[in-house]
């Protein structure tokens, strides 16, 4: 669904926005936000190339694994060499010119991953002194390591660590993503909590304005004394203080959420989305624990490392191996006179030639080759304790995020109940000031409990969100809750996109 990231390692190079050369004076939606940031944030943009420079180490390595032609030429003329012949019974030293031949060729080899090494090639031994053979064979040569740098432990360890490396920086760079996020879904719904704060306070503003235009007739009419006036304008004033408070909170929102989406930091962004649409249920802390077991990115990308030095570890305990070699090779030669001639014996088959052995090599010394499989059995146990610590570290974070979320829904609760009790205060206490029975410093003091409770209600929903946010942050999946896809599938180390 998103262009950027759906993009495959051999797209075309990204085009880096410029930081402040767009304005975004719309309403968007969370998913939208979330989109634009995974398009344009440059951090991302920076991790996303990464990734895919990743990706080409496997593809170098496998290099070593694809055919390969080579061609030779070689032209040989040997010295002259001097003779004695005896000409009319007199000895005579005659110079026979060297021969020259030209040889050319060409073969092609190939390499497994096992270890396994074909060649297959035809050479020519051109004659061009008359008189002597034109030499030619096609040659077939094997060979096959049974030890040392045989089978895939030994043979393709570059290959499959690179292959691991691709699914490592894909795990990091999920968890980069997701990290990102979760900052643009803290940053959206403080936008939203800002927006609707700013309404509240205009609300109560324009009420104690109308409060205070109220007291002024009254005192005008004699009804009240003119100290009343004094309540009502202080209360307008805190109001006018709340709301310029208020204010400043949604300029700093929509800079924070502007500078995640890499647009203008005056954009005039509106967050659309329902603060207080709270999802009901609260996932239970083993379900979620096992969740951020089985997708946590930066715990994917320890058990990759872990995966990484044990094809290490087997690399360089097969490098402690003596090395015995399986080698054969068949040949068919042609030779004759005729230029031409000699390819058909070639393929009559009419001069074979088979060879079949073993080659040893044993080391004289085997500290080295010890010392690096000491280093590689440290370096997986350390791993392995990372891994450890990771998972531990998954386990407590998820607990604790799914305990304050509960304890957060709790107080949401809470909150309500405070602010329709705080409503059913101030309408009695109104109730009771039209009928003479209270003053205007009461009123003015459950306007002003109200509007907190109002407040406190929000605040708590802002807190449910965001933890939420923090607990999908964790599972590592919050970007596929809105559409957003990691390309470049990997062929070995990868998936969880």
């Amino acid at each position: 669904m998103l262009g950027l990231l759906a993009a495959s390692a051999a797209a075309s190079p990204i085009a880096i926005p410029k930081p402040l050369g767009k304005r975004l004076d719309k309403s968007i939606t969370l998913a939208e936000a979330m989109q634009i940031a995974a398009r344009r944030n440059l951090e991302v943009l920076s991790n996303d190339l990464e990734r895919r420079r990743v990706s080409y180490g496997y593809k170098a390595e496998m290099a070593a694994f694809l055919p390969e032609l080579s061609l030779s030429g070689t032209y040989r003329k040997d010295p002259t060499r001097p003779t004695i012949q005896t000409l009319n019974n007199t000895p005579t030293r005659i110079d026979v010119p060297g021969v020259q031949r030209l040889y050319y060729g060409g073969a092609v080899g190939w390499k497994s991953p096992i270890g396994s090494e074909l060649s297959v090639g035809l050479n020519f031994a051109q004659s061009l002194t008359t008189g002597l053979n034109h030499d030619s064979e096609l040659a077939v040569s094997a060979k096959q390591p049974l030890l040392r740098s045989a089978w895939l432990s030994g043979a393709s360890n570059k290959l499959r660590e690179a292959k691991l490396d691709i699914g490592i920086q894909r795990a990091l760079f999920r968890q980069q993503l997701n990290d990102l996020l979760v900052k643009v879904e803290n940053a959206y719904w403080t936008l939203a909590f800002a927006q609707i704060d700013v309404r509240n306070r205009m609300r109560t503003r324009d009420r104690a304005k109308q409060q205070f235009k109220d007291t002024q007739e009254n005192i005008r009419r004699g009804i009240l004394a003119k100290p009343e006036i004094l309540v009502v304008e202080e209360n307008l004033v805190f109001f006018e203080q709340q709301l310029v408070t208020a204010k400043q909170s949604l300029a700093l929102a929509r800079r924070e959420l502007s500078a995640l989406l890499i647009v203008a930091g005056d954009s005039k962004i509106t967050a659309t989305d329902d603060l207080g649409k709270l999802p009901a249920s609260i996932p239970a802390r083993d379900k979620a624990v096992r969740q951020g077991l089985d997708h946590n990115a930066t715990l994917r990308a320890e058990l990759l490392r872990v995966s990484k030095n044990r094809v290490t570890l087997a690399f360089e305990k097969n490098q402690t191996l003596p090395a015995l070699d399986l080698v054969a090779t068949f040949k068919l030669n042609g030779i004759d006179p005729a230029y031409g001639r000699h390819l058909g014996e070639i393929f009559a088959a009419d001069r074979p030639e088979g060879t079949i052995g073993l080659t040893f090599k044993l080391p004289l010394s085997w500290m080295a080759n010890r010392a690096r499989v000491s280093r590689a059995k440290l370096t997986l146990q350390k791993q392995l304790v990372a891994l450890k610590q990771q998972e531990a570290k998954v386990r407590y974070e998820i607990g604790d995020v799914v305990t304050k979320l509960a304890f957060q829904r709790k107080r949401l609760k809470l909150s309500e109940r405070l602010r329709a009790l705080s409503k059913g205060k101030l309408d009695f206490e109104v109730k009771k000031y039209k009928n003479g029975l209270s003053t205007l410093a009461f009123i003015v003091r459950f306007q002003r409990e109200y509007d907190q409770a109002i407040l406190a209600v929000r605040r708590a929903q802002l807190e449910v969100r965001q933890t939420r946010a923090q607990l999908y942050g964790l599972y590592g999946t919050l970007h596929r809750t809105y559409g957003i896809t990691i390309g470049g599938r990997t062929r070995g180390g990868g998936g969880q996109g």
